[in-house]
């Protein structure tokens, strides 16, 4: 089948371009017989470091290993082989940049094979199919969002509190990691028919367009396709709006693909282009200039305006006294003295195109004098205060005014504060002066009064505590500036009510001293301190959450001793512990943990509890064999001897026993052409892959 290829990127709100893209070789005419042509995206993680770099060695390393493919190796599992070398290829690298963070990058591929399509992806970059006047998104976001829907449907949150979870965006897939969480891939392949379109994306696309408006953007030429994509997002104007790349494949008929791109001088032939270790993609056409446009056209002497272009294939000149730029989206500051026209040129090899604009200068406008701003209000409430109290001032400037301060601090011509922990009289000036020096300036006093600190309260509760146990003090103080009690509970600044808890080790007098303008006043509380009745150490409880787990895996000890206790300890390795407390542990076999309690006097309890290991079932053998008409299906699995294991064969078998029958099990169909084999037991799960030869279509 024939078809045509078309792409386009615009930088968005960014500083920078972290999207990449690529295709693989169109002319290597042998490879495309039985690989077809791969067109990939790559969106860098903006908020990870070296983005950019992530996108384009994700890139890069991908269609590297897709082009090693073995003509006899199936597309999907050269999709996945070729997706894990890419990550393989971000994980390293990170390591070599030595950066804190991890690099992250999405990545979303096709392949395009003869009448047949084939996908993968990791992350939220997208791949959508258009077929039948119809739009449907193929590919899965692999974004947290996904989960919350998912505990929306157990009951665990309501759809409000997933809908505004601030974490409901964060990529839960993407290269960069270890390995792989999620790969949403094709296993089989999918048929494509003339008039059919295939649209790559990165997010920046599909947030600022919805489906119906991509699919309205859709034309039959597949780079108009992609440049009015960019141009309706663009035109959003949205405050943040990120990279976008848009890569679009249209179906058509006649020729066949290898024969398309054998034509040497093919208007959609790409041409690779290496870039700073990277790379991305020019077509043979002339650029194109989208934006050239001034944010003032008229400007007084002095000014600037700021110059905004964006341009689609081409080098960026701009004349007079400008030159090149290095971006094709970009935007320059400009201070001209006279009435300046502005021409950018965009040219590649093929051709160029021209934009002019005019930025007209005109003199400042004369100053008139104006009248000094006038203080209309200042006042103070209330105009005397009790030491320590607040006032609040209010004031309203009117008239042109450039600034207004109170006491030396900017304000705003109406406004007020409020003037915490007055000590004694207080003058507060307010100036305000206009935008050509004229000022006005008023004073206000506030007087501040004088009271003897009052203990209105101050007492112990209960008088008498057991040796260890607490007491509260409670005290409330009128017009003081500072109280302190002694001994000190805490050491803390303390407020003039308030209570506090206080575990004395013998009978303590507490002493409250409050401070303020006259005398100091001061008050008495004591506490009592009994010896506590001696009781026998016991232990409550000794056991754990979990009495099998899988090995390396975390169970939790809990326990409760109670009495006069000395002393705790835990054996295997755990040593002292406190009377009441939780533990991890993670036994590689069955463990028996004792719990040692000792009490007054020596006196000794003991308990134990066991932690056993779970064993994980394992396939150790799943085939096919021919059988007539059908297939013959054999296995054999270990370790699913417990009661709660599940085996099933998946599609359309299901449950079956852990050993097949001796002369296995007979699949009268050939379709599907895949079963898997899985066993779920309490020790973990296993599953194996079984493909059958298909009697029709192409090989997986």
């Amino acid at each position: 089948m024939k078809f045509s290829p078309g792409n386009a990127q615009h930088i968005g709100a960014r500083s920078e371009q972290q999207d990449s893209f690529g295709f693989s070789d169109p002319d290597d005419r042998p490879f495309v017989v039985h690989a077809g042509v791969a067109a990939v995206v790559a969106d860098g993680m903006g908020g990870l470091a070296n983005g950019g770099a992530a996108s384009s060695t994700a890139v890069h390393a991908f269609l590297k290993a897709y082009e090693s493919k073995d003509p006899a190796e199936p597309i999907p599992d050269a999709l996945l082989r070729s997706i894990n070398s890419a990550n393989h290829a971000v994980m390293t690298l990170w390591r070599k940049s030595g950066a804190k963070d991890n690099l992250g990058t999405t990545l979303a591929a096709v392949v395009l094979h003869e009448d047949w399509l084939y996908w993968v992806s990791a992350g939220d970059s997208r791949v959508y199919f258009y077929q039948g006047g119809r739009l449907t998104r193929l590919t899965t976001d692999h974004v947290y969002a996904a989960d919350l829907d998912e505990q929306v449907g157990r009951g665990r949150i309501t759809r409000e509190q997933a809908i505004t979870h601030p974490e409901r965006e964060a990529l839960t897939s993407y290269l960069g990691l270890e390995t792989l969480p999620h790969v949403d891939r094709s296993v089989r392949a999918f048929p494509v028919k003339p008039g059919d379109s295939i649209v790559i994306c990165s997010d920046g696309l599909y947030r600022a367009l919805s489906d119906e408006e991509i699919a309205a953007s859709l034309e039959k030429d597949a780079r108009r396709t992609c440049e009015t994509l960019i141009e309706r997002a663009v035109a959003k104007h949205l405050a943040r709006q990120d990279n976008i790349t848009v890569i679009a494949l249209k179906c058509q008929e006649e020729e066949t693909i290898a024969q398309r791109l054998a034509k040497p001088l093919a208007a959609a032939a790409a041409v690779v282009v290496l870039i700073a270790g990277g790379f991305s993609f020019w077509w043979r056409s002339v650029p194109r200039i989208i934006l050239f446009a001034a944010d003032h056209i008229r400007i007084q002497a002095g000014e600037s305006a700021v110059l905004h272009w964006s341009v689609n294939r081409g080098t960026v000149f701009i004349t007079p006294g400008i030159g090149r730029m290095d971006q094709e989206t970009g935007a320059r500051s400009v201070s001209p003295l006279r009435k300046t026209t502005y021409t950018l040129i965009a040219q590649n090899l093929f051709g160029s195109d021209r934009r002019s604009i005019d930025v007209e200068v005109v003199p400042p406008p004369q100053p008139v004098a104006l009248a000094p701003p006038v203080i209309a209000e200042f006042r103070a409430d209330p105009p005397v205060v009790k030491a320590g109290g607040s006032v609040r001032l209010s004031w309203k400037v009117e008239g042109k005014v450039s600034e207004v301060r109170l006491s030396g601090q900017k304000v705003k011509p109406q406004d007020s504060r409020t003037i915490s922990d007055m000590r004694g009289p207080t003058t507060f000036t307010l100036t305000a002066a206009g935008p050509q020096g004229q000022a006005a300036a008023r004073d206000l006093q506030v007087a501040v009064s004088v009271s003897q600190p009052r203990i209105i309260l101050f007492t112990a509760t209960p008088k008498s505590v057991q040796a260890g146990k607490s007491a509260v003090l409670k005290w409330s103080v009128k017009d003081a500036t500072a109280i302190r009690i002694d001994p000190a509970p805490g050491g803390a600044e303390l407020e003039l009510s308030g209570t506090e808890k206080v575990s004395p080790a013998t009978t303590t007098a507490y002493t409250l001293t409050a401070r303020g303008a006259g005398k100091p006043a001061t008050a008495k509380a004591i506490v009592t301190v009994v010896a506590a009745p001696k009781t026998p150490v016991k232990i409550a409880s000794f056991a754990s959450d979990k009495p099998e787990v899988r090995e390396g895996s975390v169970a939790t000890l809990k326990w409760a001793v109670t009495g006069d206790v000395r002393s705790v300890t835990i054996d295997n390795g755990i040593g002292p512990v406190k009377s009441a407390d939780s533990r991890k542990v993670t036994p590689s076999s069955k463990t028996t943990y004792t719990l040692t309690a000792v009490g007054a006097g020596g006196a000794t309890n003991t308990a134990q509890v066991t932690v056993d290991i779970l064993q994980a079932p394992k396939i150790e053998m799943f085939e096919a064999a021919p059988d007539g008409q059908g297939w013959r299906l054999r296995w054999q699995i270990t370790g699913a001897d417990r009661a709660e294991t599940r085996v099933s064969i998946e599609p359309g078998v299901g449950r079956v026993e852990a050993s097949s029958p001796p002369d296995g099990l007979v699949i009268q169909s050939a379709t599907p052409d895949q079963y898997t084999l899985t066993v779920e037991g309490p020790g973990g799960t296993d599953s194996k892959h079984v493909t059958l030869l298909s009697k029709s279509g192409p090989s997986h």
